[in-house]
This record gives structure tokens, sequence and C-alpha cells, in this order.
């Protein structure tokens, strides 16, 4: 028979589930939505992921990451831009938009790295930050920007015809005063 002391492998067991337990918690309390997926597909999501898109969280993993995204073109187009760049080992950030549940679009500003730089099949990570209040906000400061240049080509169209309009008569007076001071008697 045989006997090993297993006390030193418990601790470690018990400091393993300890840890693991610290980071899910301060995983799934970030204010960001964080995923993992692998060839597409999610793997696991935290609550505030689960929570911007309108979803349950057991209903996003070991679903394709397509279902978030406006149309199948825009899927693809996302794939076609970040694969090289998370094919290279590298990160990648866009802002793009997405679909909730209930339909409606939200921005994220989307931040994707690999797991393993050097091998891609054990996924990727992506972080998701809601961005729809800045775009909302920069889509109105454009609207509004558009509108003072409006205005400041009319005010501008004004003056030059204003001018133009008080020129004339101007120049006819004074080249009638000039007559007149010079030619008077």
């Amino acid at each position: 028979a045989f006997v090993r002391d297993v006390t030193l492998r418990q601790q470690q067991q018990e400091e393993l589930k300890k840890t693991t337990g610290e980071l899910e918690s301060i995983l799934q309390s970030t204010l960001v939505g964080i995923t993992h997926t692998i060839a597409r597909v999610h793997v696991w999501a935290n609550r505030k992921f689960a929570e911007m898109l309108g979803y349950p969280a057991e209903d996003i993993i070991g679903r394709s990451t397509r279902m978030f995204y406006l149309d199948e073109h825009s899927w693809l187009e996302l794939g076609a831009l970040s694969d090289p760049v998370l094919s290279a080992g590298q990160p990648f950030v866009t802002e793009w938009p997405l679909r909730r549940q209930d339909g409606s679009m939200l921005w994220c500003e989307m931040h994707g790295n690999n797991v393993d730089p050097g091998d891609r099949s054990k996924g990727e990570i992506w972080s998701f930050l809601d961005i729809s209040e800045r775009k909302l906000a920069e889509s109105e400061l454009r609207r509004a920007l558009l509108h003072q240049q409006e205005l400041n080509e009319i005010k501008s169209r004004f003056v030059a015809m204003t001018s133009h309009e008080f020129r004339t008569p101007l120049s006819t007076i004074l080249s009638s005063s000039d007559l007149l001071d010079h030619y008077s008697e």
C-alpha cells in the first residue's frame, strides 16, 4: 500500500478555487461587456454583455456571434477586418453597430485580443463598451455644425447682397458730391 500526503495539493486546489472565484466575480462586475469566443461562437459572457444586448446570459453561450449583428453583411465585414489583425497576434479595436434582442441598435467600441497570440484556436476575448450616447451626441453636433455653416453662408450672402445694393447708390452720391465740390460754380 502506498500512502501519500496530499495536503499541499489540497491547499493548492483550494487556493485555485478561491482565485478562480475572485476572477469570475471581477469579470461579472465590470462596467463593460466581456465575452470569450472560439471560431466566432460564444464560450463565456459576463452579465454586462448579456444586459447590453438584452439576452439572458445562458442564451448567449454556444451561439454564433452573428446573432448580434445588424445583418449577415455586417458580420462578415467585421470578420474580414478583424481576422488579419488577430491572426497577426495584434489586438483589434473598432466601433461597430450591434443589434439588441428587441431589434434596437446600439453602438459599441469593441476590443478583441487572442487568448494566446500564437494560437488562435484558443479563441479571443472581446470587450464591449456601449458608446450609443456618444454617437448620438456626435450626430447632433454634426447636425448643429451643418446648421451653423448654412447660417454663416446665408449671412455671407446677405452681407454681400446688401453691400452691393448700397455700394451702387453710394457710389453715385459720392460721385455727385465730388462733382459738386470741384465744379460747383
